[in-house]
């Protein structure tokens, strides 16, 4: 098994710790290695299924695909954190899996899932947040070309108005 190989499939989906496709992502290519599409799609495929156990990358197959009922837009205008801020609406994407519900913002490929609506566009917002906290504290120069580009479009869109409580939002 190759060095990068082993850095991706350490942070194989667990269901005690729940990772997802952004979280394998992220730490592949904090420790240098990208992680490969079949590693991204098992970690969605278990995360969106809420599946009891581990799924290996090589289990799946396109027999496991499995499309939303409904696919709609909306548009979000704030993030509900006091700190960060929305500087304008953007349009995510939502999907209707039947027992869940994805968000997800393809600009900078993050999403949230929940069941209900609420419950996704709120799991998409945290991932937003947690993402531009996480990539504002890497030096451009250190992200790699997908990270580089998430960056620039959440610089774009998300304002950090410093250390404010809830009650100044």
């Amino acid at each position: 098994m190759s060095e990068r190989h082993t850095k991706i499939t350490k942070y194989q989906w667990d269901p005690m710790g729940g990772l997802g496709a952004h979280d394998v992502a992220r730490r592949a290519w904090h420790e240098g290695a990208e992680p490969s599409g079949e590693h991204l799609l098992h970690a969605l495929r278990s995360t969106i299924a809420g599946a009891a156990h581990s799924i290996y990358a090589d289990e799946i197959t396109e027999d496991t695909h499995c499309s939303p009922a409904r696919t709609w837009s909306v548009s979000i205008a704030g993030l509900g954190e006091a700190r960060y801020r929305l500087r304008c609406p953007i349009v995510i994407m939502l999907e209707d899996y039947g027992t869940e519900i994805v968000a997800s913002w393809p600009d900078v490929e993050a999403w949230g899932a929940g069941g209900t609506e609420a419950d996704a566009i709120n799991a998409l917002k945290d991932d937003l947040v947690r993402l531009y906290i996480e990539l504002s504290s890497v030096a451009a120069a250190e992200l790699g070309k997908l990270p580089r580009r998430w960056m620039m479009s959440l610089a774009c869109i998300v304002e950090d108005r410093g250390e404010q409580s809830d009650e100044t939002a």
